[in-house]
């Protein structure tokens, strides 16, 4: 299981649709986007930021790229978007 992720575009329909399957391989899950997120798992965590910040991902053991991290991660359980 991994430490940290950190899940970028968190607030998208992609980053919503995968964020209650992270909790599976994540020990405390990092979400990032530009716009808020107020509805917070308790293993979750929120920081406002975009790509640019570096600062983001400094204590991150993994970051989720979206479609290829759901394909490898989850292979029967990729969401239908």
């Amino acid at each position: 299981m991994l430490k940290k992720l950190l899940l970028t575009g968190a607030a998208g329909g992609v980053g919503r649709a995968i964020r209650p399957l992270l909790g599976e391989i994540a020990e405390s899950v990092v979400l990032s986007d530009i716009g808020e997120i107020t509805d917070l798992a308790p293993t979750e965590t929120f920081i406002r930021c975009n790509l640019a910040d570096k600062a983001a991902s400094t204590a991150c053991s993994k970051v989720a790229s979206m479609a290829s991290f759901i394909s490898a991660a989850f292979p029967s359980r990729s969401p239908s978007i």
